[in-house]
């Protein structure tokens, strides 16, 4: 299977470490995507989601509306 663009969905660390135990891989091996590494930024992002047998915010009288923090997860 071929592709013209990939997201790798981890740190950059992560992937410098990768490239280092790989050297011989021929992705890691490619001088472009050792480049594209250096371009690797940090933005964190979340996808959440949460069940719950009841709703209980139906006990604090709240039947709508969105929600946000800037709470560490």
């Amino acid at each position: 299977m071929f592709a013209k663009h990939r997201i790798l969905a981890m740190p950059k660390r992560s992937l410098e470490l990768l490239a280092v135990e790989n050297q011989q891989n021929f992705l890691f091996s490619n001088s472009t995507f050792q480049e594209n590494i250096q371009t690797v930024s940090g933005d964190p992002a979340y996808k959440l989601f949460l069940g719950y047998h009841t709703p209980w915010w139906h006990e604090l009288d709240i039947h709508g509306g969105t929600s946000a923090t800037d709470l560490p997860m």
